[in-house]
């Protein structure tokens, strides 16, 4: 088993006095594991696409995904843009909890334009009338693709021979590091069990707004785990966003949360923002040890099934002459019985 970390800089350890501090060097310890943390400072959902699709993901994995003090810093309070935010952690949580098969011509029956010479290995449509057909088997079908920035390509989605819309991989999801495309997921629920054929019809594209396909899930789960992390408020918002903001999208990640869980995929929620209070907190925006300790419970919790130790700072644990260690407590030395 695995332990994967995708994130901005809380996941990387902004604030803790040491790595070892860090809520991932804490829950890694805890859990005996090196955690494969991918966490970068000041990433947005869509940077850490190259990330995700980096990772092979094996049955039993376990993943912690936290973003969104920047998404909603950089999106604001665009209804659309929040959307991104959300199609983009879709991505993750199915890519990470579920099993996926790539889009290429084993999978996939593609006639027109299609190639796959584009990032991360997507096979992508250039011209309209190309078509792509795959069979997929569970009540609910989630598409992998890619959104980019000022592409206008169309497609419609046909399941069983009925029509389920037409969509646009295009979308303003450039980030505060530069990115200017990345994943995205478009879920159909509610198919009934058995067997169901997908058809990709594109209906607008060219060589410079094309139609991204990269992977396709009947949400099988594959034995994994993903505790999503939501949004801490800030003390005061000196790099973009509101209190307003970061409620609205957490709000959306508790949605995205049971959305997922009702897809039969074992993805929950933590509620950070709720842990956290000022004191917890290193500066305006990243937590200090003691926000970072109660940000380790909530995922020990959540991801081993028991509630996390007591979290105790140095100076309130002392080793007694029996070895054992003992806490502080009004001045009355008691043992601390650990499991």
């Amino acid at each position: 088993m695995a332990v994967h970390g995708f994130g901005d800089s809380i996941t990387e350890g902004a604030g803790a006095s040491s790595p070892a501090n860090s809520y991932v060097g804490k829950l890694g310890a805890a859990m005996g594991v090196t955690i494969d943390d991918a966490a970068v400072s000041t990433s947005m959902v869509i940077d850490q696409t190259p990330a995700l699709y980096a990772r092979t993901i094996s049955h039993g994995d376990k993943s912690i995904v936290m973003f969104g003090a920047n998404d909603q810093a950089k999106y604001g309070t665009d209804p659309a843009k929040r959307g991104y935010f959300i199609d983009g952690l879709r991505a993750f949580c199915a890519r990470l909890g579920s099993v996926t098969t790539p889009i290429n011509t084993a999978s996939a029956t593609l006639s027109g334009a299609w190639s796959n010479g584009y990032a991360f290995g997507c096979y992508g449509a250039s011209a309209p009338g190309a078509k792509a057909a795959f069979t997929v088997t569970g009540g609910t079908i989630i598409l992998g693709m890619l959104r980019q920035y000022n592409n206008s390509a169309i497609f419609s989605v046909m399941i069983d021979g009925l029509a389920k819309g037409e969509f646009s991989v295009g979308g303003d999801v450039r980030t505060i590091l530069g990115s200017a495309y990345g994943a995205m997921a478009m879920a159909f629920p509610c198919l009934g069990s058995g067997s169901h054929i997908v058809e990709i019809n594109v209906l607008s594209a060219n060589s410079a707004n094309v139609v991204f396909l990269h992977w396709f899930s009947g949400c099988e789960p594959n034995s994994g785990q993903v505790v999503l992390g939501n949004i801490p408020h800030a003390l005061a918002y000196t790099y973009g966003g509101s209190a307003e903001n970061v409620d609205a999208y957490n709000a959306d990640l508790a949605a995205l949360a049971l959305e997922m869980s009702s897809y039969g995929l074992n993805v929950s929620l933590v509620d950070v923002c709720g842990a956290l209070v000022p004191s917890d907190m290193h500066d305006n925006v990243h937590p200090a040890d003691s926000g970072h300790a109660k940000i380790f419970s909530l995922f020990y919790s959540a991801l081993v099934g028991v509630v996390a130790p007591p979290v105790m700072t140095p100076s309130q644990v002392y080793l007694g002459i029996d070895g054992s260690p003992y806490i502080n407590v009004a001045g009355v030395f008691k043992k601390l019985v650990t499991a």
